[in-house]
């Protein structure tokens, strides 16, 4: 089964010090990043706005991505949320690692992925 990972969820593994790829691993799971989000974390990393930490963090994620050779989807719409609601509709075995309560409310009937005590868990 695939997992779809947004841009909070692995920041915040990163900073809990979470090993996210490897905790997905664990699950079973076959990671998938949307273009969306690689292209936030790249945004995000060039926002002189942003702390020095975050820059980094976000630079780590770009760098996991890659390394890690995590396949990376083109979603329909420009949003994340909105193009990851119209995959979900269009493919029903999908986990869903975000941390986004709105998108979480308007995601029925779909698995995700949840941080507790350093480790991933699906609920």
């Amino acid at each position: 089964m695939k997992v779809i990972i947004d841009t909070n969820f692995i920041l915040s593994c990163l900073k809990k010090k979470v090993q996210i790829f490897e905790e997905i691993d664990n699950l079973n799971l076959d990671a998938v990043v949307p273009e969306q989000v690689v292209n936030e974390l790249k945004k995000l990393k060039e926002n002189k706005k942003k702390s020095y930490a975050d820059r980094e963090l976000c630079n780590l994620a770009l760098q996991l991505i890659k390394h890690k050779k995590i396949k990376k989807i083109k979603l329909s719409k420009v949003y994340v949320d909105s193009g990851i609601l119209d995959y979900v509709k269009k493919n029903k075995y999908v986990c869903i690692a975000t941390l986004d309560r709105e998108l979480k409310r308007r995601l029925v009937g779909v698995r995700f992925v949840i941080i507790r005590k350093r480790k991933l868990e699906i609920e």
